[in-house]
């Protein structure tokens, strides 16, 4: 077939759709990923974190896959030191190999290859799963800290991650927590999700849909933010209001 061929006309709904959600902890990103209405959810938890949450106990739409990694060295607590901050190699180095990021990799390509059994997979969270590649990266260059040129695989890495994930052939969730910056000049505050670099600015441009989480309001309720404003980066092509509840509705297709 040659590429012209592939040319058609666009369709009448979108067949799957990708989320961000990130805010601060206890802010409601993991409870609306729950109320997703499909009733086959798979949970990547990096954060293993997820069965702690009683409200989901015995949850029959919810399978889990966790590392059963720890992001440090089980056998004993390394302090971060280096003597000498122009020599990477010098200090505190890490001693066994973490093996959290690979195995999430592992797990993600077979899922790929597989004829996937899930309406909708949710990884939880990025923040995470960007800690343990940075901690492979330093074993794996034996350094005490990271350098610009590692900085540079770090992001190349995630970013194939992300492009990567974003192909299952499902609904996609990917969460993950804030981080907060000010500019030096303006002053003023900018919220982004909580990822090194650069791919924390821009990667709303990567989902269908960003939302930033508000909280629970005194109502009870938990509300998102779903569009850009001089503070916060959200996006939305579902004709969501800029402020909203953050409940099952949301996932309806428009």
């Amino acid at each position: 077939m040659s590429e012209s061929e592939r040319i058609g006309p666009i369709a009448a709904a979108p067949r799957f759709k990708s989320y961000l959600f990130y805010g601060p902890p206890g802010s409601g990103k993991t409870t609306l990923a729950t109320r997703h209405p499909s009733k086959r959810k798979l949970w990547l938890d990096m954060d293993q974190k997820l069965e702690e949450m009683a409200t989901l106990t015995g949850d029959p739409t919810i399978s889990v896959w966790a590392p059963g990694e720890p992001l440090g060295n089980p056998e004993r607590i390394d302090i971060p030191y280096n003597p000498d901050p122009k020599d990477p190699h010098k200090g505190t180095i890490p001693t066994k190999k973490p093996m959290g990021y690979e195995k999430l990799v592992t797990v993600s390509n077979e899922l790929l290859r597989s004829a996937l059994d899930y309406d909708v997979v949710v990884l939880d969270t990025l923040t995470s799963t960007a800690d343990h590649w940075q901690s492979l990266l330093m074993y794996t260059h034996r350094v005490s800290y990271m350098t610009e040129r590692l900085w540079g695989i770090y992001l190349a890495g995630l970013q194939e991650y992300i492009n990567g994930f974003l192909q299952l052939p499902c609904d996609r969730i990917v969460i993950a927590h804030e981080k907060r910056n000010v500019d030096e000049d303006t002053k003023q505050e900018a919220i982004r999700p909580s990822v090194a670099g650069q791919l924390g600015n821009n990667l709303n441009r990567y989902f269908t849909e960003a939302y930033y989480f508000l909280g629970r309001q005194r109502g009870g309720d938990y509300k998102i933010q779903t569009i850009t404003d001089s503070r916060i980066a959200a996006r939305t092509s579902s004709g969501l209001p800029p402020e909203t509840v953050a409940d099952q509705n949301i996932f309806q297709r428009r």
